[in-house]
């Protein structure tokens, strides 16, 4: 669609959801945006301190004058603007600027997980648990999928020509699995050297005994989350809102908003302590996977792959369908949601559903 059209996903939802339609398609994708670039600012500024700590170890005792309360300590809130001031330089340039990064990004991470991806461990199952464990599997990732599905315009409508994406089809399958299982690769090993499981890579790399280790296995995984950052988060938002108000906001504009957010919202006190929250953006992939799927089928079965670009900022044109909403195009929206809205509720609250 985007490479086809030069169109971000601010612009094509209109032709699915109509010109009003489309706003709270695009805050859903906002929010969630939002939210995670909070609490990856967090992680990364963690990775950061596991960096310095091996550059100078003196830095682990670093004197906290901040009062429990705060919910960090000084030494975690000095990395946290300091990767603030990173992050923020690098949203800010121009996204054809960064192709850089991206590279170094493809080149550095993968080979980091080195001795960390070995050992074993030994799995019992019933058939019920192994078919559970399978739906949920492939729920994380239809998760992954359908939220590169949503994001993807934002980066396609730089294509030099419209069969840049088809590579992908090869490419996505495979990350899509090797993302999934890398973290149950890494919680194993960290099970059969330390015997306790860890999902928290900053605490599994404050265990490791040598500094040079800490200092790059840190560095590569700040380098990735900075990269997933921009590329899942940032960017998406200033789209998102750049293309819902553009008389007053642009990409600059917007990329600033979402920086001040990262740090207004304390972002460590959600992650210790709005659980709920947490499982509601982990959880996410049951707004985004409905969400992808009315878009795609939409292009590809309703409208036969075809748009009128012009339309798409034409006030009253072909895309204003009912007062400016397409009630089919939401219809199609919860026929996906719905099914999955008690387990998404559960695994918010298991309260909610018993």
């Amino acid at each position: 669609m985007s490479a086809t059209y030069a169109v971000s996903f601010p612009v094509i939802i209109r032709s699915v959801f109509g010109m009003y339609g489309s706003f709270p398609a695009i805050c859903i994708r906002a929010f969630v945006a939002m939210m995670w670039a909070a609490i990856l600012t967090v992680q990364a500024s963690n990775f950061l301190q596991r960096c310095l700590e091996a550059i100078w170890p003196r830095f682990i005792t670093f004197p906290n004058h901040l009062p429990e309360s705060t919910g960090i300590d000084s030494a975690g809130l000095l990395c946290l603007f300091l990767y603030w001031f990173l992050q923020t330089a690098l949203a800010l340039m121009p996204i054809s600027k960064l192709r850089i990064l991206f590279w170094i990004k493809g080149i550095v991470v993968p080979p980091t997980g080195g001795p960390l991806i070995k050992g074993k461990v030994e799995i019992t199952s019933t058939y019920m648990n192994t078919a559970y464990s399978a739906l949920t599997g492939l729920n994380a990732v239809v998760g992954l999928f359908s939220s590169l599905a949503v994001n993807m315009p934002d980066f396609g409508r730089f294509s030099k020509n419209q069969l840049a994406g088809y590579h992908q089809f090869l490419a996505l399958p495979i990350i899509g699995t090797l993302g999934a299982l890398t973290p149950i690769f890494v919680t194993d090993a960290h099970s059969y050297i330390w015997g306790e499981f860890e999902w928290y890579m900053p605490t599994v790399i404050a265990k490791f005994d040598s500094r040079a280790a800490k200092f790059f296995v840190s560095a590569s995984f700040l380098l990735a989350t900075i990269g997933n950052q921009i590329a899942a988060d940032t960017y998406p938002f200033a789209n998102d809102v750049a293309g819902m108000l553009p008389k007053y906001i642009n990409i600059f504009r917007a990329t600033i908003i979402i920086s001040v957010f990262c740090i207004v919202s304390t972002p460590w006190n959600i992650i210790k302590n709005a659980s709920g929250l947490l499982s509601f953006l982990s959880g996410y992939s049951c707004l985004m996977g409905p969400l992808a799927g009315t878009m795609v089928s939409d292009f590809y079965l309703v409208k036969k792959g075809k748009l009128d670009v012009d339309q798409l900022y034409t006030d009253r044109g072909i895309y204003w369908y009912n007062g400016g909403w397409n009630w089919r195009a939401y219809v199609s929206f919860v026929v996906g949601f719905a099914p999955l809205l008690p387990g998404f509720a559960k695994s918010i609250d298991n309260a909610l559903i018993t």
